[in-house]
């Protein structure tokens, strides 16, 4: 699913400060007084960084990158037939 993101992000990183910044202060309002704030600090940082720094985070291997994408704040870049359509692609 990031990958597919990391492409979106690629081809229009005004999404960067249309979408991702604003749900990570969203997130950040309704998980405050958790550790998730801190996980989405992380997120922040990246997208403030830029799209090619989100990129990363988003398609990196390590353990960080992917305990991070447990925490994604990058549900809303997909619509919904994008979405469906990264679904239909793994078999049942």
């Amino acid at each position: 699913m990031h990958s597919v993101i990391a492409g979106k992000i690629a081809a229009h990183p005004a999404l960067v400060a249309q979408k991702v910044l604003p749900t990570i202060r969203r997130f950040k309002r309704i998980h405050a007084g958790t550790g998730t704030v801190r996980l989405l600090e992380e997120w922040e940082r990246a997208a403030k960084a830029g799209a090619e720094a989100l990129i990363q985070l988003c398609v990196a291997p390590t353990q960080k990158s992917q305990q991070l994408r447990q925490t994604s704040p990058l549900t809303g870049i997909l619509t919904a037939a994008e979405r469906k359509a990264v679904y239909d692609a793994f078999p049942a």
